[in-house]
């Protein structure tokens, strides 16, 4: 279980209540720690913080859906749905925000491996014994997932348009709107430019 979470009180109280749970952890403390991670332990499950002293947990879950198929947990402060729903189109599993019960974490993170199981007959999911402490499913191949792969950006030249699309979502730069299945997001003109500039990636 890979911890990505700054704030050494939040990652202590995670790791408490998931090694109670029978999981192995791992805490680091920046998004280029857990991509370097996973380079090495492609088959491990995540809990990403969005708020990372180095880079958005937004822009790791991009890196990290660009080459690895593994449960992901997002953690963040705010509730505003635009987190939520940017978070789960870039392909998290799950959504938590702060202030959170660690045993709800944890009871998510079990959700999120009985819903991988059931991808793959070879999944495994932790059991409450410490005998398997840390075990984590094995990821299914990208073609077993393909039902759940991240939509590709449609091919829109956005230097000459000031309109574009990615998968569900939809911006106009002169209205400085942005359509999420054809809902109008309320945005404010930071939260607007923010999520522009992920979309365009």
């Amino acid at each position: 279980m890979l911890i990505v979470e700054d704030e050494p009180s939040i990652a202590d109280t995670l790791t408490i209540a998931l090694e109670m749970d029978g999981f192995a952890t791992r805490v680091v403390s920046t998004g280029q720690e857990c991509l370097d991670l996973l380079s090495e332990n492609p088959s491990v499950f995540v809990v990403l913080d969005v708020g990372l002293p180095d880079q958005s947990g937004f822009d790791v879950l991009r890196s990290l859906r660009a080459s690895h198929n593994v449960p992901v947990l997002m953690l963040t402060a705010r509730a505003e749905e635009i987190d939520r729903v940017l978070g789960l189109e870039l392909g998290a599993d799950d959504y938590v925000t702060k202030p959170f019960s660690p045993r709800e974490v944890s009871s998510r993170i079990k959700a999120i491996l009985r819903r991988w199981n059931m991808t793959s007959e070879a999944t495994s999911i932790p059991s409450d014994s410490r005998s398997s402490a840390g075990a984590v499913p094995a990821v299914p191949a990208t073609s077993e997932l393909a039902g759940s792969a991240m939509p590709m950006p449609a091919e829109t030249d956005s230097s000459k348009s000031s309109e574009g699309r990615y998968g569900d979502f939809q911006w106009n730069d002169e209205t400085k709107r942005i359509l999420y299945r054809e809902k109008s997001l309320e945005l404010s003109p930071y939260e607007y430019g923010t999520l522009r500039l992920l979309l365009q990636r």
